[in-house]
């Protein structure tokens, strides 16, 4: 019997869905990396809400590091929108994204696409009408939020987005 077998049989007794999250990363962590991709280490510990969340702050700790986030607004051309805060897996992927480009080019600049649809197919996500209104709605949510990382005792305040202008139209950009 090899260790791998032995692994499989013991994932076999845990609740099915923490047996395919074993399972699949198993899978991730055969597969050669052809392209890596990289996050701050603190959100790789602590990151973004999972479900919608009540209120305008969100903080998360681990061990000696914490996230708060706090929901922002966008200027639409006219007037200042409340955006709610990011949660869920589209704004995480959109991070990882970012960041990895940022690495990559060694710039701070990150080109997104030229729309949303371009942006969604580079993150290999589906373009369809809900998965891209909800992206949409995530994305300048990401975009308005502000950030701080702590870490031991330094703090780092920071936004995610710096400056957005992604697709914008002559109203300003998207909203819905």
């Amino acid at each position: 019997m090899s260790d791998t077998d032995f692994d499989l049989q013991a994932v076999s007794i845990l609740p099915p869905t923490a047996a395919r999250l074993i399972r699949r990363g198993s899978e991730i962590a055969m597969e050669p990396t052809a392209r890596p991709d990289f996050l701050h280490s603190v959100l790789c510990q602590v990151g973004l809400p999972r479900r919608r969340v009540v209120g305008n702050t969100f903080e998360r700790m681990n061990g000696n590091v914490s996230l708060l986030v706090e929901a922002g607004k966008l200027w639409n051309g006219k007037e200042w929108q409340p955006q709610p805060l990011p949660y869920g897996n589209r704004p995480r992927l959109a991070l990882v994204h970012v960041s990895s480009e940022a690495v990559r080019t060694k710039s701070p600049t990150v080109e997104v696409g030229h729309s949303a649809r371009e942006f969604l197919l580079r993150l290999g996500i589906g373009t369809g009408g809900e998965e891209y209104a909800n992206f949409n709605r995530q994305l300048r949510a990401l975009a308005a939020c502000r950030m701080s990382l702590g870490v031991g005792l330094e703090t780092l305040d920071t936004k995610p987005i710096k400056r957005f202008a992604a697709w914008a139209s002559q109203n300003g950009p998207v909203t819905s």
